[in-house]
């Protein structure tokens, strides 16, 4: 591939893709060198002497999952530590708060110093703590309540922006407001109005963060489009397709009468667009954007169908444009704690926008992430983490182009920017530097994620990019051996436009269906989560994909090893081996998978409503499996049948739904392996937990969804709405 230092947009896409730019990206920061993002030219690199602390920015933060619709129902996409060479000392939010909250699902309670064991306890997630006393990176800690936890990571901690008394008493107004030029065009003019109206509180807290306040102001105004806001008139925008996600799915009829969005049920665009509404079931539909009367007649009806905890989720509020989906991030504690909060005033707002942007991207090590790309002006980093990864370009011009606007009228340093220790209001007790983001000893692995491009294997796959996606959970100590889970996801509506990280990621059953930043993989064990993309090929429906270069006797295990390397040269692991290979398929994933069977062995196999066809490769790969099982629990010394199941056995899950094409071939494989059941007795008896074929009344679509994370967590575990065939 050429390269050249030309701004045409043909050479500008080939630099983004080139393996030249991915390396620079990665490695330039180690030598002082970063890019200029406030232009457009990727092979424009500038060196800037040795960084300080606040210049080592997280630049390579894992861009964002998201769907471009900003979904926060969805894994919450975070950082990657192996691009964090070492801590910034960056955030300088008040740890001295006398509240603290827990904000990892697997706050683990510790003995104590020196050894620091985990006592197999846990403090639940969105607890209210008060810290009794610090010793290292650990935190002594009782609930609000008087319960006494004992010793866990603090960088299991955070505090919120929202719950300071300092912010809560400063004013949002600046001490000197700028006078507004008649000459400045339409831009400049709603950006000063902006600063104006919030640029006290704003200046202070971006003084505090090294960020330049021109950068906040510009991503205010491209969110809230430059309009002021109206007590208990927020501005708001609904969401259709979030509506069909939370409760339409499972009340299509419902959900058909009143609404309508782009690539459901007919209609043309992408799920964000075409968004309508009527409020009877029949009758002549309408927009549901356009009108700020309109977006709350959406809300209201959907609040009637619906529910308001459901309703309120589905829209974005405030200046920022925060998903109400989101609202853990922000601290609170309801839905409705956080759109009464936002329809107060914009205090609420501006606070909740810097905490959003602290934990959009993970705490720990990942706290702050979003904040750091927005002091290096990395706009499209910023975008990707904010908004999500579509329309990146559109985004991060609109920013560059705000910021450009006043960027004269607040110069690095200036008064204008005054600082919380300045400001007459200040408790100085209360703004100590925040230190760096606290990773314990024991976690030398956080949980995190990446997706991949440009994968060799997968280049004959037709379709959009990326190629792979890998999820991993929080790991004590660097691994010598490491679960391996596939999914092979089905057909897909969005044809060869389909993007896993939009729609099959959500259903892939990585990621807890009751809460949506939980990175465990519902695992205690080392697991690597693998999201391959398949091929689209179209077929009768148009919608087909299948994986043509994981069926061959190789395929899989190229795969395993390109995913297992790619992993371990992040975290400077070697000889890394796979433990457990558990293989999922959903839908149209069926037919893959029993081709994979030929030439593979794994330890589990979860099927989803994907037995379209003949089944012979599942069956003879349980009928081995269940054997090798029954003679290990029955002619060895086993203390503990069921440690050993989940260590050494197998397990299958086939679920199917009643009365459709997957019924036949489903029953068959119960059929086939019914006699080998009933013949378990003494330790074996518990093998009829771990091999099943189940009915199931959950939607086709949402299977995976709702059971696949349960089973990553207890493949035994006995699943709600399934029934003997």
């Amino acid at each position: 591939m050429r390269l050249i230092a030309s701004s045409n947009a043909e050479n500008i896409r080939r630099w983004r893709q080139s393996w030249f730019f991915e390396w620079l990206s990665t490695n330039a920061a180690q030598y002082s060198y970063y890019q200029n993002t406030a232009i457009d030219k990727p092979w424009h690199w500038e060196y800037r002497g040795q960084a300080t602390p606040s210049e080592q920015f997280e630049q390579f933060a894992a861009d964002s999952m998201a769907d471009r619709d900003r979904t926060l129902t969805e894994a919450f996409p975070i950082a990657d530590e192996r691009f964090d060479t070492q801590p910034t000392e960056f955030l300088s939010l008040q740890e001295d708060l006398p509240v603290h909250t827990v904000l990892d699902a697997n706050a683990r309670i510790r003995s104590g110093s020196p050894e620091w064991r985990s006592t197999g306890r846990r403090i639940p997630r969105h607890t209210r703590v008060r810290i009794q006393a610090v010793e290292g990176n650990y935190a002594n800690v009782t609930g609000v309540d008087g319960t006494a936890y004992g010793w866990t990571a603090r960088s299991n901690l955070g505090t919120f922006y929202k719950d300071s008394e300092v912010f809560a008493a400063m004013p949002l107004v600046p001490l000197l407001p700028l006078s507004i030029a008649s000459e400045w065009s339409t831009l400049k003019r709603a950006l000063v109005q902006t600063y104006n109206r919030l640029g006290g509180l704003m200046a202070a807290i971006a003084t505090e963060l090294g960020i330049e306040l021109p950068a906040i102001l510009a991503v205010w105004y491209v969110e809230s489009a430059g309009r002021s806001h109206t007590p208990n008139q927020a501005i708001i925008r609904f969401e259709n397709h979030l509506l069909y996600d939370k409760w339409g799915a499972e009340n299509q009829t419902t959900y058909d009468q009143h609404f309508q969005h782009g690539s459901h049920n007919g209609i043309a665009g992408d799920r964000w667009e075409n968004h309508k509404f009527r409020e009877a079931s029949t009758g002549s539909f309408q927009t549901s954007h356009g009108e700020q009367a309109r977006e709350y007649q959406v809300l209201a009806l959907a609040s009637r169908l619906a529910g308001e905890e459901i309703a309120l989720q589905c829209i974005s509020i405030g200046g920022p444009q925060i998903l109400i989906a989101g609202y853990r991030l922000l601290g609170y504690e309801t839905p409705r704690d956080m759109y009464d909060a936002f329809q107060r005033d914009e205090r609420p707002q501006v606070l909740g926008f810097f905490d959003f942007c602290q934990y959009k991207l993970g705490h720990g090590r990942n706290r702050g992430a979003l904040l750091r790309h927005l002091a290096a002006l990395n706009w499209e980093s910023f975008t990707r983490g904010y908004n999500g990864a579509g329309q990146v370009a559109t985004y991060s011009r609109k920013l560059r182009e705000a910021y450009a606007a006043v960027r004269d009228l607040f110069p690095t340093g200036s008064s204008t920017a005054q600082s919380v220790e300045s400001h007459p209001m200040n408790s100085s007790a209360a703004f100590r530097s925040f230190p760096a983001p606290i990773v314990p000893e024991t976690a030398v692995i956080t949980a995190g994620r990446d997706e991949l491009a440009n994968v060799p294997l997968l280049r004959g796959h037709r379709g959009t990019q990326p190629d792979l996606i890998l999820r991993w959970n929080e790991m004590a100590t660097s691994p010598t051996q490491i679960d391996v889970v596939i999914h092979l996801h089905g057909y897909s509506d969005d044809r060869d436009r389909m993007i896993l990280s939009r729609t099959k990621e959500p259903n892939s059953g990585f990621l807890n269906p009751d809460n949506a930043s939980d990175l465990s993989l519902g695992r205690n064990r080392p697991t690597l989560a693998v999201l391959p993309r398949g091929n689209y090929f179209g077929g009768k429906s148009g919608k087909g994909y299948n994986f043509p270069a994981l069926i061959t006797a190789s395929g899989l295990q190229e795969l395993i090893n390109f995913s297992l390397q790619h992993f371990s040269n992040g975290f400077g692991l070697s000889n890394l081996q796979v433990d457990r290979l558990i293989l999922t398929a959903h839908s149209g994933g069926g037919a893959p998978l029993m081709q994979i069977l030929r030439h593979n062995n794994p330890h589990e196999v979860h099927v989803f409503d994907a037995l379209y066809q003949d089944a012979s490769s599942l069956i003879r790969w349980a009928d081995r499996r269940i054997r090798q099982d029954i003679t290990a629990l029955q002619t060895s010394a086993i203390a503990d049948p069921q440690a050993w199941m989940r260590a050494q056995g197998g397990a299958l899950r086939v679920f199917y739904r009643g009365g459709t094409a997957t019924q036949s071939y489903s029953v068959a494989v119960h059929r086939a392996i019914a006699p080998l059941m009933a013949s378990l007795s003494g330790n074996s008896a518990i093998v009829s937990d771990w091999y099943r074929v189940q009915r199931s009344t959950v939607s086709h679509n949402d299977m995976p969804r709702r059971y696949g994370w349960q089973l990553l967590a207890d493949v035994s575990t006995n699943l709600p709405g399934t029934f003997s065939p």
